[in-house]
């Protein structure tokens, strides 16, 4: 499986104005509930009535943008990508309704569960098929419906992997998608034994074994396998689910009290597998390293970490702040009020509703937006900073250097960056970045008092 790696690998898989009053008043016939009768002429799908204002599925209309403008597909129907019903006459039988598991907006400030869930897309495809108003959807259908490029969609052959099924299998086997280096290396450093037998012994012992979830490579081979390969990884499994019946359940089980766990390790200090304490580890790294793989949109609750899922991760990136610069007019534009911390039941949103790739200049003469930093910072945020780096910016998380208390030495001089847009917008008005203020991020260091940055951009 290409990409997986060893499990010594680290691979670390992160305002716009409304619409005038002329399009609202095209569109409230077919939008909010009500019929399209007024539009019947129309030989446009329902969502193109309604997020475009245009009677043709062609986005003539003055709403929201056209998300794929080039190439082969570069007039894409908005149930291509989106699925739901293109006939509907209204928001409701247009739109694929919630599981009960995430519920409506209404529900989200008395329930944290369904708001984290409808935030981070972590589980939702676990959740089990529902039926409304006569019609049984999976969880699948939700997922795709309110973000077409999650690699729980497109490895279906749905939306992006209609089109691009070898990339979407690709990528899915990627580092970036299972976070196999994080869980697999963890589990190799306490001595944990491999949950997939048929590769234990490979590589010195040290072959992956877990990702976000299960993935098999189907054309494995052992022995034209590049090194690192290996067939296939388990699913990572989760303890601290509440209630789920399971004897191994972290929550209020006395199996995990302190005492209970000085028996946990063998003789050369590994930690036994399966053990209270090797669970404890287990769940440990999923809380703390677990939100940087594609598999989920992470915690997506704050400046710097604002973020889809899958292909959209990368291809269609969010803003600084999670507001919408989108021309849709059926998207809040005001949300969320603070960028630092967002709250139930508001959402973040993509910059814009179009795919980003590589920037280009179209026939033309149309500029297309490329993959920027801020794509990369949401993930790249933990053990690898790597637009940090490139920005000649360095995390001091303790404030060691304006504390005078930098290990060996402090600098002779230094910079904070405190006036620096990149990462404190004052348009977008967010006061921290990835969680972190001006005080903890270092913009200049000279050690050696020769008036050079020590830790300049790469």
């Amino acid at each position: 499986m290409r990409g997986i790696g060893t499990k010594r690998s680290t691979g670390r898989a992160r305002h716009g104005a409304l619409v005038g009053v002329g399009l609202a008043a095209l569109l409230l016939a077919g939008c909010g509930g009500g019929d399209t009768s007024s539009l019947s002429a129309s030989t446009s799908q329902s969502c193109m009535l309604c997020h475009n204002g245009s009677q043709q599925d062609d986005y003539s209309g003055p709403g929201i943008e056209n998300p794929h403008p080039f190439g082969a597909a570069s007039n894409l129907q908005c149930t291509t990508c989106h699925g739901g019903n293109p006939n509907g006459t209204g928001k409701d039988d247009s739109h694929v309704p919630p599981p009960p598991g995430i519920g409506v907006r209404a529900e989200w400030n008395g329930n944290r569960q369904k708001y984290f869930n409808r935030l981070t897309l972590t589980g939702i495809d676990k959740m089990p098929d529902y039926t409304v108003a006569g019609q049984t959807y999976t969880a699948a259908d939700y997922l795709q419906f309110i973000n077409p490029g999650d690699l729980r969609v497109v490895t279906q052959g749905r939306s992006c992997g209609t089109c691009h099924s070898n990339h979407a299998d690709v990528v899915n086997q990627s580092m970036l998608a299972t976070s196999a280096g994080i869980f697999s290396g963890a589990a190799y450093s306490i001595g944990a034994d491999s949950r997939v037998p048929e590769s234990a012994t490979d590589y010195v012992s040290t072959a992956a074994d877990m990702g976000f979830r299960d993935v098999i490579d189907s054309t494995f081979n052992a022995v034209t396998a590049a090194f690192g390969d290996v067939p296939r990884l388990v699913e990572y499994p989760v303890y601290s689910v509440r209630n789920d019946g399971s004897p191994m359940a972290i929550h209020n089980n006395p199996i995990y009290d302190e005492a209970q766990l000085l028996d946990d390790q063998n003789a050369d200090g590994s930690v036994i597998t399966g053990s209270p304490l090797a669970n404890l580890i287990h769940e440990q790294v999923a809380f703390t390293c677990g939100d940087c793989h594609l598999g989920s949109a992470g915690a997506n609750n704050r400046s710097g970490d604002y973020r889809s899922s899958g292909c959209t991760a990368c291809h269609m990136p969010y803003s600084l702040g999670g507001r919408s610069g989108s021309s849709d007019p059926n998207i809040n534009k005001l949300e969320p009020v603070d960028p630092d911390d967002i709250d139930p039941p508001e959402l973040a949103h993509v910059r814009t509703h179009r795919i980003a790739s590589v920037a280009k200049t179209l026939p033309g003469g149309q500029t297309v937006q490329g993959i920027d930093d801020y794509a990369c910072a949401g993930c790249h945020q933990g053990s690898n900073r790597t637009v940090m780096q490139y920005w000649g910016i360095r995390l001091d998380q303790n404030e060691d250097v304006r504390r005078n208390r930098q290990y060996p030495a402090n600098p002779a001089s230094y910079q904070r960056t405190t006036n620096d847009p990149r990462l404190f917008d004052p348009v977008v008005g967010n006061h921290e970045f990835n969680g972190r203020d001006h005080n903890q991020y270092l913009l200049y260091e000279d050690y050696d008092n020769d008036s050079r940055d020590d830790t300049p951009p790469d």
